[in-house]
């Protein structure tokens, strides 16, 4: 996946996706409505620049918070989306950001020309580590 495509190339699986998927949890027959658990990514609120040292875990209502790629702005209009729909609907709504996850479904192993392992091979080599790690 490229991540640096506009928004507008992820507005079909990303927000039309969502969309849907909050259509199937409105429909359902249950006495409670299905949670909708989001994967979104940490990308959709790295740009935050507020007091605190860590990101708060909340929504936030700006969207210059979110990298300025088109899949992490993405990821912010779809939590958007679903937090609307939550309050609107009474739809349960967990949205996860999450960071960069790895590994094969087939062997387990994570993609060598990742950062991380790019990060990991070069301080095996150069036998030194960044003091500090980066942690964004």
């Amino acid at each position: 996946m490229n991540f640096n495509h506009p928004l507008d190339r992820f507005l079909e699986t990303q927000i039309v996706g969502i969309q849907n998927l909050i259509k199937v949890s409105l429909s359902s027959y249950r006495t409670r409505r299905p949670r909708i658990l989001f994967l979104s990514s940490v990308t959709a609120v790295s740009n935050y620049a507020g007091p605190e040292d860590a990101i708060p875990e909340i929504l936030f209502d700006d969207p210059s918070v979110s990298l300025n790629q088109g899949y992490a702005q993405a990821k912010y209009l779809a939590e958007m989306v679903l937090a609307k729909a939550s309050q609107e609907a009474d739809l349960p709504v967990t949205i996860v950001r999450a960071g960069q996850l790895s590994g094969s479904t087939s062997s387990g192993t994570w993609n060598l020309n990742e950062h991380i392992p790019v990060l990991l091979q070069s301080c095996l080599i150069l036998k030194k580590i960044p003091s500090p790690l980066p942690v964004r």
